[in-house]
């Protein structure tokens, strides 16, 4: 015959603790710049095309390869049946010259919006990172993130 297992209250649950003024501040910023960068997506280029081609991008440390990205982001591009058009590197500390590449085929047209890991990749601080997405904006083109902003 079998018997049910006896019931045991559960162990006491740790309450989370209340985030401090930095980390809201740095939350509430991060939200804002998610809103922001859905905003400009909604407005690209990309809303309107049949298809949309984007570039991926990664920036890593010098000894580390880029292929774990890469991967995330070709998954991201499938996963909204986007064609890619380019890849693009850079390494931290180093010049930035393929981001320079992946704004550069938003400017001739051969892609609507570039897809990167999550917001580090793109700017190293808020100011920057802003600074890109108004560029981004003027251009209609859009950013997509495997890791949203308030992610980070």
């Amino acid at each position: 015959m079998l018997t049910a297992p006896l019931l045991t209250r559960p162990a006491a649950v740790p309450r989370r603790t209340a985030l401090d003024a930095r980390e809201e501040q740095a939350l509430l910023r991060a939200s804002r710049l998610y809103a922001l960068r859905r905003r400009i997506n909604a407005d690209s280029a990309a809303t309107g095309a049949p298809t949309v081609y984007v570039v991926l991008y990664a920036l890593t440390d010098r000894e580390v390869s880029p292929r774990e990205d890469l991967t995330e982001q070709q998954g991201l591009a499938h996963a909204y049946g986007y064609v890619v058009h380019g890849r693009f590197r850079d390494t931290v500390g180093g010049t930035r010259s393929g981001w320079a590449k992946a704004q550069r085929a938003i400017t001739e047209g051969r892609a609507h919006g570039i897809v990167a890991s999550s917001r580090a990749a793109v700017g190293g601080n808020d100011q920057h990172y802003a600074f890109e997405l108004h560029w981004l904006a003027r251009h209609r083109a859009a950013l997509w993130l495997v890791r949203p902003e308030t992610a980070l």
